[in-house]
């Protein structure tokens, strides 16, 4: 705040699905944010980096990796965080999505964007936000981007799963056979 005061715009950065992370330790994450509300908002998926730590843990437990170098980019399509060890990955990506969401759509948030930057940077931020809207009909999460749908960071099985609920494909023995069932909902590789 009080470097807000003294006219410095804020860049912060947050981290959602580290190791001990449960839904509402990211929720208090996510609160922090919104009571600091600087100007911008960065949020990203705990990765494990190929030399960090993290990775060569991820590697020793078996957990799952990407296999291409696009599967460690955080705002990838590909985008395979590591799951923490009380949520899958899909509902560590979904999280910081609606983080994302939340944290642009705010009032307040617009409200001081338009007082230091201006109408136009306010609606800026408004169209920005529009890019991206989630809707929730039932268990069905349905992603879509300008109106188009997709399943954007979101692995096969995950898309039409509520997530916390493990893939019900892990107990079919016909997917080892099927080529579009490589990954089940908690993030395990090919499904078994």
């Amino acid at each position: 705040k009080q470097i807000q005061d003294a006219g410095i715009n804020v860049m912060a950065n947050y981290v959602f699905g580290l190791p001990d992370d449960t839904m509402e330790s990211m929720q208090e994450t996510l609160d922090l944010a919104i009571d600091l509300n600087t100007e911008g908002f960065n949020a990203y998926p705990c990765m494990a980096l190929p030399g960090s730590p993290l990775h060569k843990q991820a590697r020793e437990s078996g957990t799952p990796l990407p296999d291409s170098f696009e599967g460690y980019s955080f705002h990838s399509y590909e985008c395979l965080p590591l799951p923490t060890k009380h949520l899958p990955a899909a509902a560590v990506l979904m999280f910081r999505d609606d983080a994302w969401q939340k944290y642009f759509s705010r009032p307040d948030y617009l409200d001081m964007i338009g007082r230091k930057f201006g109408p136009e940077a306010r609606e800026n931020v408004i169209e920005m936000a529009k890019v991206i809207e989630y809707i929730r009909s039932g268990d069905r999460l349905q992603l879509e981007i300008n109106g188009e749908p997709a399943s954007l960071y979101l692995r096969r099985h995950a898309e039409d799963r509520p997530w916390g609920i493990p893939c019900s494909c892990t107990d079919s023995p016909n997917n080892e056979d099927d080529p579009d069932s490589d990954q089940d909902f908690q993030g395990r590789g090919r499904c078994k």
